[in-house]
């Protein structure tokens, strides 16, 4: 089981050398029950990680918030959204626990040959294991952890 958050590429302009920028309509869905904030971060110069990006990526510069996974919502069309008050340039759409946002990306290359970025993703994770033994303080919430992944898209060929 995975307990943060799942990102899927969904759609893609065609990337030509011409005009340079394209969008892409990315995914995140949270598979817990708690909300869960994301910031996307693009790599810095000289990442180590960063090794094979043929492109330049302009990620949401504000934070995501992911409604947490509700088992009875998920099939229930007229459940009550969460008012997350998104931007519309980078939020296309949200549903449940599941949200799609937009990031720009510039190639960087005129040659052919697919296309890359890479950027970080950092998400807060809670430890939701329920201890065997109850501890005396009662039940304190659990202290968010910040964790960070390095993402890397390969998004196909130029169109010239």
């Amino acid at each position: 089981m995975s307990y943060g958050p799942i990102l899927n590429w969904l759609t893609t302009d065609r990337i030509r050398t011409q005009n340079g920028e394209c969008q892409v309509l990315l995914t995140l869905t949270n598979p817990v029950e708690n909300i869960t904030h994301v910031t996307l971060v693009g790599c810095e110069e000289g990442d180590p990680e960063d090794i094979n990006s043929t492109a330049k990526v302009m990620v949401p510069t504000k934070k995501l918030v992911l409604a947490g996974k509700d088992a009875a919502a998920e099939y229930d069309e007229l459940a009550e959204p969460h008012d997350f008050q998104d931007d519309p340039d980078v939020v296309a759409f949200r549903k449940s626990n599941k949200i799609g946002f937009f990031i720009k990306v510039v190639p960087q290359r005129e040659e052919d040959g697919d296309v890359t970025v890479s950027f970080k993703i950092r998400h807060d994770f809670r430890n939701l294991a329920t201890p065997i033994r109850p501890s005396e303080e009662g039940d304190a919430p659990t202290e968010a952890v910040w964790l960070t992944h390095h993402v890397e898209l390969s998004l196909g060929p130029l169109v010239a």
